[in-house]
């Protein structure tokens, strides 16, 4: 029961390393999936094709050892951008100034399986969703919160325990669901989130 308390505490302090984290994808390459694929598990076979493609590049400008490469041609690790800010156009002028085009305020790392297209649960080496830091509460430079860090941080040591019970696509979004639901008090499945920052103004995803 100790050692079980141990990892738990591990794990969790593992996960609130990556709350910082914030990804601007929109300077990269990336690519998009339907709501039907990402709860399915699944990606389009072009999709895995180019995302592999591009990551054989990238390895190709380090050397990596045999074992290295054979792995990595099995599966590839990828970062989904699950929730993001939608830009709205008032006229000519963006509706919300302050707030980045392609915004994503919550991640969900996964496995992508090579021959099968499928996406799988990357719990491997504490990776795990998570809300950059910038979108929970307390914030230095308020501009939009989704949540309270606390609660946040309360939630994980609730459920991190869980992910001794993740062996499927199905477990794992139950799990990074229930996070989501928790820290920010919405349904996954709505379009839109509320800015904690003044009179809980709905914004869109």
């Amino acid at each position: 029961m100790e050692l079980k308390k141990e990892i738990t505490q591990y794990l969790k302090k593992a996960v609130l390393a990556q709350v910082d984290r914030s990804i601007d994808f929109k300077n990269d390459e990336f690519y998009k999936i339907s709501k039907e694929e990402f709860f399915n598990g699944i990606k389009a076979p072009n999709i895995t094709l180019k995302l592999f493609e591009n990551n054989k590049k990238e390895e190709g400008k380090e050397k990596k050892k045999k074992d290295e490469k054979d792995k990595i041609d099995e599966n590839l690790y990828v970062i989904i951008a699950v929730k993001v800010i939608r830009t709205i156009e008032e006229g000519s002028q963006k509706k919300d100034e302050e707030i980045e085009d392609l915004t994503g305020i919550y991640f969900i790392p996964a496995m992508l399986n090579k021959e099968k297209s499928i996406l799988l649960p990357a719990i491997e080496d504490n990776k795990l969703p998570w809300f950059p830091r910038e979108f929970l509460k307390p914030m230095i430079e308020p501009e939009l919160a989704i949540g309270d860090n606390k609660i946040y941080e309360q939630v994980l040591s609730d459920n991190i325990y869980h992910i001794y019970d993740i062996f499927s696509w199905e477990d794992y979004l139950k799990f990074c669901i229930n996070i989501y639901e928790k820290t920010t008090n919405c349904n996954f499945n709505d379009d839109y989130i509320y800015n904690l920052n003044g009179n809980k103004e709905k914004v869109e995803l």
